[in-house]
């Protein structure tokens, strides 16, 4: 049996990861980790972890002895923040027998900040879409004009992203003093619209930025840069999270080639494990304007359609299975679409107050709910 911690097991993320283990054919001993005990991922482990939050003093330390002190032999991050943190652990968490399913320092500091990733990508004609500094939004109004689409230069799931169609609007952003970055608005070749006609309410729904014909790739890549699984969708998200997913079994548009491309030119700088590409087709063909080196929100939806990618990285990065022995747990099917809806979690309320109370917690060993 495979001990694994959770990390962020409250999360997006950490939720999709401790769904994929209840559904994989691994037999496995969970650990979550959080900094709240009331977050109901906490309780679908086999044991439950209160670690201070990666920017707390002494998370380091409290990570190291509790993965330690629970042999965990595998660690999945869940949160954004704590992915360069738990990347500079590496070599201390391997010191005591744990591997942490993730890529560099380097890997996670290029692609948190969209500025560096365009220019990375530029370099070797790869499609990430052109990003500059709010201040040189100019540049792109010179190439295409408006929309643009405006987001904190270092962020994740669609917070603080607008979309911009007039010289007035840039104007009010650039006077907040956030550190934006602009990007030209890539139009899904699916709308049948032009720049000149797209308007305020082809994007927006409701005061929320509609995310529809979104295309997203999910590439896994062990040790050596090599490709080992690879998903392909169609996707509509929800305040940057996948609620709607449909697996791409052909690849007319080149997105996944250009995923795959991608992904080898992160692997000579340290990517292994999962890598999420996010992107749209449009006219031009495929763009990506964002990657995450981790798992996903969309990662449950992805085994829950038979391609279990927190098991095929655990069999590959951590047991050393060969790739000729992963095709069981990443077999796609195509047949089915995948949508997200929400459920409850009851839990004890004693259970709560123990884990609050002893900062640990043992929990009943009939988890994975079918």
């Amino acid at each position: 049996m495979l001990t694994v911690g959770v990390m962020g097991a409250g999360g997006g993320v950490g939720s999709a990861v401790l769904r994929s283990l209840e559904l994989a054919s691994l037999e496995t001993r969970v650990v979550c980790f959080d900094a709240a005990a009331d977050t109901p991922g906490m309780y679908r482990g086999d044991r439950a972890h209160l670690i201070p939050k990666t920017s707390a003093p002494g998370h380091r330390d409290a990570l190291l002895e509790a993965c330690a002190r629970e042999g965990v032999q595998a660690l999945i991050p869940g949160l954004d923040p704590e992915l360069e943190p738990l990347a500079a652990m590496s070599d201390a968490l391997g010191a005591i027998g744990c591997t942490l399913i993730g890529s560099s320092v380097e890997v996670n500091r290029l692609l948190f900040d969209k500025e560096r990733s365009s220019a990375f990508f530029q370099t070797f004609d790869l499609p990430f879409v052109r990003t500059v500094p709010l201040e040189r939004a100019e540049e792109l109004l010179d190439l295409g004009g408006f929309p643009l689409l405006v987001k904190p230069r270092s962020g994740s799931a669609s917070r603080g992203v607008r979309v911009v169609f007039c010289q007035a609007e840039l104007k009010e952003l650039a006077a907040e003093g956030t550190a934006y970055v602009a990007q030209s608005y890539l139009l899904p070749v699916q709308w049948g619209k032009s720049r000149q006609t797209l308007r305020a309410e082809d994007v927006y729904s409701n005061h929320s930025l509609l995310q529809k014909d979104e295309h997203m790739v999910q590439v896994l890549c062990d040790r050596h840069g090599e490709p080992f699984g690879v998903f392909l969708s169609r996707n509509i998200l929800k305040n940057g999270a996948v609620v709607h997913m449909t697996p791409l079994e052909d690849d007319i548009s080149g997105v996944r080639a250009a995923a795959l491309a991608m992904a080898r030119r992160l692997a000579d700088i340290g990517h292994a494990g999962p890598c999420n590409f996010q992107g749209r087709v449009t006219a031009e063909g495929p763009f990506f304007y964002e990657i995450n080196p981790r798992f996903s929100g969309g990662t449950g939806m992805r085994a829950s359609l038979g391609f279990n990618e927190v098991e095929a990285c655990l069999r590959r990065l951590v047991l050393n299975e060969g790739p000729e022995g992963l095709q069981a747990c990443l077999a796609t099917n195509y047949d089915r679409v995948c949508g997200m809806h929400p459920a409850e979690l009851t839990m004890d309320r004693s259970a709560l107050e123990r884990l609050k109370r002893d900062g640990a917690l043992e929990l009943p060993s009939a988890r994975r709910p079918r």
